[in-house]
């Protein structure tokens, strides 16, 4: 067997590996993170402006997800919390500045963390308990925003947001997780499956069916992903829209995506909107406008054939069969609040 060496090198070169045959091989930054641009100003303008968080863990059977809320810490050196957030049921959840270096953020693990007290690792496995679960997905969450540079100083740094942002566009993140997700179907960090490139979208009631290929088979492999279902999985405010629908198409807001369900319909949770923003319908290429704060919901006057959404405990409810109104054009941005108050 041939032996293989590491060339690590400056940025702008970085690390690879001659392969057995003769070509070079680039190592991502998760294999050779020294090679590769340092994480430590981001991170630092991040902790000295203490950036809040926001951070959504995943969702254990039969349970809820917990929400957890804090921020960067403005620590000064390598021992201290850096990141400290507690969930609405108590629990915290912390990690010190000297494990949240730019190796263990490309690495996506390495450190430990302190979870309702207790230092516990980054990724602990096997996930057979719900507060392993919550630790892990935690920390996961934390590092895309990372990894992909959704994390600003400003805040308010949602990780329930990050599906419907567009990644990298702040100028920080990964860039090596930037071409591979512009050029490719391939991960370009440990987590990018979470959001960049879901190439398997299923309900829980679902039965997936996998199908091996040969080495030199590239059967089924899809380039656009962008067909495929990119909703909020969790969120204050919800939609729903009846049965024989799906003449309305893909509903898009803004990088989120709606997709009918087998029997016409669509429904599922929204993302935050502090701004009027377009709600688009692929079917009729027409849009609505809306947004999820305290002076209006949703501007639709007249559009659809069914008449005007309901709206009850932050449920937007349309009934069955809805089409876009024939000859109705898409109406323009409001200028006041909305029809349907956020009661």
């Amino acid at each position: 067997m041939k032996t293989t060496v590491l060339h690590p090198d400056t940025n702008a070169k970085p690390a690879y590996i001659t392969c057995a045959t003769g070509q070079p091989k680039i190592v991502g930054p998760n294999g050779a993170p020294n090679s590769y641009a340092s994480y430590d100003s981001y991170i630092n303008d991040l902790n000295t402006n203490k950036a809040s968080l926001v951070i959504t863990s995943d969702t254990p059977k039969g349970g809820s997800p917990k929400i957890f809320t804090g921020s960067f810490m403005n620590v000064q050196n390598g021992t201290d919390v850096m990141i400290s957030l507690k969930s609405a049921e108590g629990d915290t959840f912390e990690v010190l500045k000297s494990q949240f270096t730019t190796e263990i953020c490309y690495r996506c693990d390495g450190g430990t963390l302190i979870y309702n007290g207790a230092t516990v690792d980054q990724n602990q496995s096997p996930q057979d308990t719900n507060d392993k679960m919550y630790a892990n997905s935690t920390f996961r969450n934390i590092l895309i925003g990372i990894n992909e540079g959704y994390f600003t100083v400003a805040g308010p740094n949602k990780s329930i947001d990050f599906p419907g942002e567009v990644p990298f566009s702040t100028g920080q993140g990964s860039d090596y997780a930037k071409v591979l997700h512009e050029n490719s179907n391939s991960y370009g960090f440990p987590y990018a499956d979470s959001n960049l490139k879901v190439l398997i979208t299923s309900s829980l009631s679902d039965t997936i069916t996998m199908n091996i290929c040969t080495d030199t088979e590239a059967k089924g492999y899809n380039r656009n992903t962008d067909n495929s279902a990119n909703q909020p999985t969790s969120g204050e405010f919800q939609f729903g829209i009846g049965a024989n629908s799906s003449s309305l198409g893909m509903i898009t807001i803004g990088g989120w995506r709606y997709i009918a369900n087998n029997k016409g319909g669509y429904g599922g949770f929204l993302p935050t909107l502090t701004e009027w923003t377009k709600m688009t319908f692929e079917g009729p290429d027409k849009h609505i406008w809306i947004k999820t704060t305290v002076d209006g919901f949703i501007s639709a006057d007249n559009c659809f054939n069914t008449g005007t959404p309901t709206y009850n405990n932050k449920v937007l409810t349309w009934g069955a069969g809805v089409e876009w109104k024939s000859g109705t054009e898409s109406p323009e941005k409001p200028t006041t609040v909305s029809e349907l108050a956020n009661a």
